[in-house]
């Protein structure tokens, strides 16, 4: 399935830590946001298709204690224009749900 994910845009990113990381498929690299930069950051990721989404996971990197997700929003849209935001919820983070 992630074959046809793309990134659609980064907020910011570390450099050799672009967006496209954060779904590579390789737990030793990651997406991290530039040090110092106003929240919120964001990724957004086209998915290539419509898809259920069952819920949400990630695996941060290890090697510091820069990574962690503190919170978050996950936005949903059938056409990249409106965005619609849905709640999900794991170990590391609580997703806020606010109605657009």
């Amino acid at each position: 399935m992630k074959n046809s994910w793309k990134l659609i845009k980064a907020s910011s990113s570390q450099k050799q830590s672009d967006g496209e990381l954060a779904f590579d498929g390789d737990p030793d690299t990651y997406w991290q946001s530039k040090e110092n930069t106003k929240l919120p950051q964001y990724i957004s990721i086209d998915l290539g298709d419509q898809h259920t989404i069952h819920g949400f996971a990630y695996i941060p990197h290890t090697d510091g204690k820069d990574g962690m997700i503190e919170s978050g929003s996950v936005f949903i849209s059938s056409n990249k224009k409106k965005y619609h935001k849905e709640v999900l919820t794991n170990t590391y983070v609580t997703l806020k749900s606010l109605h657009s």
